[in-house]
């Protein structure tokens, strides 16, 4: 994205952020841009003269300040919007393919994205955390689907752990699990319990990076146990 390019962006999110202003000053843009490593150091007469020009963008109500052009809004919106509101911001799937069918089930789905969305942005304890959720799930419909929901609670109704889980699964009792899946199964909940409860350890990319293909191979196979 070249220097009037990020501009332009930062103008729009300015004067799209509800209590923001409705026009924004080149030497405001610039700052932010230089303040936040986005360019060097920003000439903001230069970036003024060049925004001036830009058929994108019309002059503000303050000296030396710019908005986005009426016309131009919808299209802009459209383009930018979805990095704003981060909920719906795109996630490549570089951890669990999004290929593997989760049935359309939205927890599921999101559990998913949320993982991957946190392998992608390095917060790998999180994303530890997230692939030991979404597995501990999995194993839960997988072993519900099999009749075995009864034996997966205690005497109060509650929801075993996941050690306890892994066991039953293990058992044969309900569900037949590959060769590999236990083992898989263990190493996602250890980095997951690691990231979550340990004092000093942190997880790293290479942890991460060190439970596939293992892991997808798991979480597409307890999908297709649970029949989604």
């Amino acid at each position: 994205m070249t220097e009037t390019e990020s501009a332009l962006a930062l103008i729009w999110f300015a004067t799209h952020s509800g209590s923001g202003p409705s026009d924004v000053t080149a030497k405001e843009v610039a700052t932010v841009m230089t303040d936040h490593r986005m360019s060097g150091n920003v000439n903001y007469s230069r970036l003024g003269q060049k925004l001036s020009k830009h058929s994108q963008l019309v002059r503000g109500s303050r000296v030396g300040s710019f908005r986005i052009r009426a016309a131009d809004d919808p299209s802009l919106s459209q383009r930018f919007s979805q990095h704003a509101d981060l909920s719906s911001a795109p996630v490549a799937d570089l951890l669990i393919s999004n290929g593997i069918s989760l049935g359309g089930r939205r927890h599921l789905e999101q559990v998913r994205r949320e993982a991957n969305g946190s392998y992608e942005r390095a917060f790998y304890n999180a994303a530890a955390v997230m692939s030991r959720r979404l597995t501990e799930m999995l194993l839960i419909e997988a072993l519900e689907a099999a009749g075995g929901a009864e034996r997966i609670r205690d005497a109060s109704g509650n929801l075993i752990g996941l050690s306890d889980l892994i066991a039953v699964s293990r058992s044969g009792l309900f569900v037949k699990l590959s060769r590999t899946a236990p083992t898989h199964l263990q190493k996602v909940k250890e980095i997951g319990d690691g990231a979550a409860h340990h004092r000093h350890f942190i997880v790293a990319k290479k942890d991460m990076d060190a439970l596939n293909p293992g892991l997808s191979m798991l979480v597409a196979e307890l999908a297709a146990l649970a029949s989604l």
